[in-house]
């Protein structure tokens, strides 16, 4: 919820849509199908891990996927190939999850 709060004060003109992990393939399929993801200038997904099925989604559409802002703190089930458009970073100078938060908005 701290990213919907710090997006909030940095812009309240902003789309936000909250799902949850099991959510998320269906919510980029449909941003996907639909072609809304061309309205936005940048999708920022945060503290999800992005799953293979999406994953797939994303990789067939590189318009798509250039839009993709991801951050998270959680080891990402794909252990090899991971795209460039995910941030995944369990731990950094020695400080994991919450820190982590803090650590990538700061730097």
């Amino acid at each position: 919820m701290g990213a919907v709060i710090l997006a909030r004060v940095m812009d309240s003109n902003i789309d936000i849509v909250l799902v949850e992990v099991s959510e998320l393939t269906a919510c980029i399929n449909q941003l996907n199908d639909s072609n809304e993801y061309e309205k936005y200038d940048h999708i920022f997904i945060t503290d999800l891990p992005v799953r293979p099925d999406a994953i797939q989604t994303l990789n067939s559409n590189p318009s798509f996927n250039q839009k993709i802002i991801h951050f998270d703190h959680h080891t990402s089930e794909l252990k090899d190939n991971i795209p460039p458009y995910l941030g995944v970073i369990p731990e950094k100078d020695g400080k994991k999850h919450r820190e982590l938060s803090y650590y990538m908005i700061t730097s």
